[in-house]
């Protein structure tokens, strides 16, 4: 609900339609999102990631692609860098609220903060974090009856307007399971399977490469951010509702691409 309550504060803002404000956002967060992968990972994965970026631009436009959370994700991680922990905490709360998945984000903070023993800083981000969370359930709560609306989506039976017949899975199950199940059971263009395992392969071989050396350095230095990517890669390989974990992969696996980016292509720690 994240992405339609910003739409509509930039309707009202700019008065201008809901579509175009759409649209700004859309664009805004490409760009945005290229310029903070080369704050963080440098240029040569923010180039590839902007590849990516601006092949999926229609994507964004048509709002299937929740753009905003991993832009503040991304601003999170180098507000963080910079020691900026209430505007990190700040931002990494409004991320979740577009993408349920970025609550990794704020669990990277929190571990970082209570192994350097800063327990009231903590305690103050876990405050911001709660603050903002119940801010977002109230409406849901009080219209649809479900707080928990945004994370039920994800294991719908709904299927754009149709119900989809058949197995489904759960929420996560065993690693690859709903893949490679869900590619069996239902079936797709081969078009459409080249390229989600194109993608799929891609995330693989970046993983395999987050264990060189030059990479241990880069968790070393930001232990946060590799939190964050190891949470969210292992949440979206484990995801088990069938229909929607090869098919949907492209789309879950964007906030880890600056990530994966930077594994396979940078030859140096960011800074």
């Amino acid at each position: 609900m994240g992405y339609p309550y910003l739409i509509a504060v930039v309707s009202l803002l700019f008065r201008v339609p809901t579509g175009v404000a759409l649209w700004v956002i859309a664009v805004a967060g490409c760009v945005a999102s290229v310029w903070l992968t080369a704050r963080l990972f440098g240029t040569t994965a923010a180039g590839y990631f902007s590849v990516h970026e601006f092949c999926l631009a229609s994507a964004f436009v048509s709002g299937r692609i929740r753009a905003p959370s991993s832009r503040v994700g991304l601003g999170s991680l180098l507000a963080f860098r910079r020691d900026r922990i209430v505007v990190s905490a700040l931002l990494a709360s409004l991320a979740v609220t577009v993408r349920p998945q970025m609550f990794f984000a704020l669990v990277g903070i929190g571990l970082v903060l209570l192994y350097r023993k800063k327990f009231g800083q903590f305690l103050a981000r876990l405050g911001i974090g709660l603050g903002i969370g119940i801010l977002y359930v109230l409406p849901i709560a009080r219209y649809f009856g479900d707080p928990w609306l945004t994370v039920h989506t994800y294991t719908s039976r709904d299927y754009g307007a149709a119900k989809v017949v058949g197995p489904h899975g759960h929420l996560f199950g065993w690693p690859f399971h709903g893949i490679v199940v869900g590619t069996m059971t239902y079936p797709a263009l081969w078009t459409d399977l080249v390229l989600s395992f194109f993608w799929i392969a891609l995330v693989l071989l970046g993983v395999g490469m987050m264990f060189s050396s030059n990479l241990r350095k880069y968790a070393n230095s930001y232990p946060n951010e590799a939190i964050v990517c190891g949470l969210y890669l292992f949440a979206i390989f484990s995801y088990d509702y069938l229909i929607w974990a090869r098919s949907n992969f492209i789309r879950f696996c964007i906030p880890t691409l600056p990530f994966v980016f930077f594994a396979l292509f940078c030859r140096r720690t960011a800074g």
